[in-house]
């Protein structure tokens, strides 16, 4: 049982990592059954709803995961109140959400870089406008990293 029940992965624009990494942790907790956890991820600057990006939604759907109704999202205060965990692309973002919330952290929601929840070293590489492979790097660095966080500190 998690005492994370409300979680949202932050990235800038909603449209690739942070989608890939919201795609895999609410896939990590169906197949652990627990219900109990929300997964969202949200941007830091969404102008308006636009559907994630073509090559994130390929990787994603190679791997087997499956696309709920997707359009990008701006982090808000409700949102910020609402959350448990908040985890960032990058440490920049993860200062921004600090800064631009501040208030609203101070119910105690936990805010980390991914990179940071899964004690690791390396950063997420940033795949917009490059190669498929590149969104592949990706996927695959967050999917270890969210396992990880899973197993260790989201599951427990």
């Amino acid at each position: 049982m998690s005492h994370y029940k409300n979680i949202i992965i932050v990235g800038t624009n909603n449209t690739s990592r942070s989608f890939m990494a919201e795609v895999i942790l609410h896939q990590l907790c169906m197949e652990h059954q627990l219900d109990d956890v929300e997964v969202v991820s949200r941007g830091l600057v969404v102008l308006f709803p636009e559907p994630v990006h073509p090559k994130a939604a390929d990787v994603v759907r190679e791997a087997g995961y499956a696309i709920r109704d997707f359009q990008a999202s701006k982090l808000t205060a409700e949102d910020v109140e609402w959350a448990d965990l908040i985890l960032t692309i990058t440490s920049d973002e993860r200062e921004k959400v600090r800064k631009e919330f501040e208030e609203e952290l101070k119910n105690g929601t936990e805010v980390a870089t991914l990179s940071e929840f899964a004690s690791e070293q390396i950063g997420i590489p940033d795949p917009y406008g490059k190669e498929l492979e590149d969104y592949e790097h990706s996927f695959i660095t967050m999917k270890r990293m969210l396992e990880k966080c899973f197993d260790e500190k989201i599951a427990k």
